[in-house]
């Protein structure tokens, strides 16, 4: 097939394709005719993908599409479709999140025994095996069907939310690379808003990627990231210093806490043994349990006005810490409740307010 003929070929193509939407639109039956002419389409691109590609002519599925309104048009061409609730995306996985149904995430039950035997089989076992070893417990067959969602009376469609998730791809890129590319905000109109574990133990990241303004929750995104030294902004969209955001990242030198933050939540910024003074802002109202946690060159912490509550651990274990500078009075320090051991393994620390300084007792067992 020569050049000539394959580009008469695009154009009745996109001839095809908008007559289908000029259909959609112009017919009460329009959905089913572009459904209808959508498949014609895909076969003829199914065919002849081999010799667009030797020409150079790169149409593709994610095009005509968009064409419709069915995808995203903010999607790249290189992104793919792996199903309707997945995509792939540069260095990344987007997977929509399951509200209700099976684990599996499927809507029948012969596709969730697909994905289970297929789990199975990577284990070098089968259910029956399964079957035979809970037996000896005296775990029966239907139990473990409907612990396993695989019970034909209990199973259920999986239901998916408006929400979607994000990890890496591990089929294009790997843990030890030292940045990733862009995160999309949204697909279909519907946010990102969970990038839980996203960079979980990359330990060589130096750069984080910036987290878009949809997502609210951080729980581990950065955990264990120990080369790690420069910070994405976090979005308005979290409200609070998410669990194990930032453990263990070791080798960053500055941590800046935004205001609107209302909470530093458990091991959020501990481990972080390489910064040396933070600001807690007016918004945060509670510093939970190990939130700053051996933080071994912390010397000095400014805490807002706003913290009620420093829980079990917070500032524990932070041999260097030798300063507080609060905003508020002495009165109102002695306000917060302070939790048995917020200041474990501490030596003694000077609270300074601004009507007179607290000093706080080395902490004793």
């Amino acid at each position: 097939m020569d050049k000539e003929t394959l580009s008469n070929y695009g154009w009745i193509v996109i001839c095809v394709m908008v007559l289908a939407v000029m259909l959609a639109l112009a017919s009460p039956f329009g959905n089913f005719v572009a459904d209808a002419i959508k498949s014609t389409t895909q076969g003829l691109f199914d065919v002849n993908q081999g010799a667009l590609d030797a020409a150079n002519i790169h149409i593709m599925q994610q095009e005509f599409e968009n064409m419709l309104g069915d995808k995203d048009p903010a999607l790249n061409p290189t992104g793919a479709i792996i199903s309707d609730n997945t995509y792939s995306y540069g260095d990344y996985v987007y997977s929509r999140n399951i509200v209700s149904g099976n684990p599996y995430g499927v809507a029948t039950l012969d596709e969730a025994w697909s994905v289970v035997n297929a789990q199975l089989a990577a284990e070098g076992v089968t259910w029956e095996e399964v079957v035979t070893i809970y037996a000896q417990y005296g775990i029966t067959e239907d139990q473990l069907l409907i612990e396993y969602g695989l019970h034909e009376d209990t199973f259920e469609p999986s239901v998916y939310g408006k929400n979607w998730n994000v990890s890496l791809n591990l089929e294009l890129t790997d843990r030890n690379q030292t940045a990733y590319g862009p995160i999309l905000e949204s697909i279909n109109g519907m946010p990102i808003t969970n990038v839980s574990k996203l960079f979980y133990q990359c330990n060589s990241l130096i750069t984080a990627p910036q987290i878009p303004n949809s997502v609210t929750d951080m729980t581990d995104t950065f955990f264990e990231c120990t080369s790690l030294e420069t910070l994405p902004v976090i979005p308005n969209s979290t409200t609070t210093f998410s669990s194990g955001v930032f453990y263990y990242c070791s080798s960053l030198s500055n941590i800046v806490i935004r205001d609107g933050i209302t909470s530093i939540e458990s091991n959020a910024i501990m481990w972080c043994t390489g910064i040396k003074n933070i600001v807690i802002p007016d918004s945060v109202k509670t510093l939970k349990n190990h939130a700053l946690y051996c933080c071994k060159e912390l010397t000095e912490i400014t805490i807002g006005t706003g913290v009620t509550a420093i829980e079990e651990c917070a500032l524990g274990d932070n041999d260097n810490l030798k300063t507080i500078n609060y905003k508020g009075t002495k009165e109102q320090w002695n306000g917060i409740t302070l939790t048995n051991n917020w200041n474990v393994r501490c030596g003694e620390i000077t609270v300074n307010c601004t009507d007179g300084s607290i000093v706080i007792p080395a902490w004793s067992n």
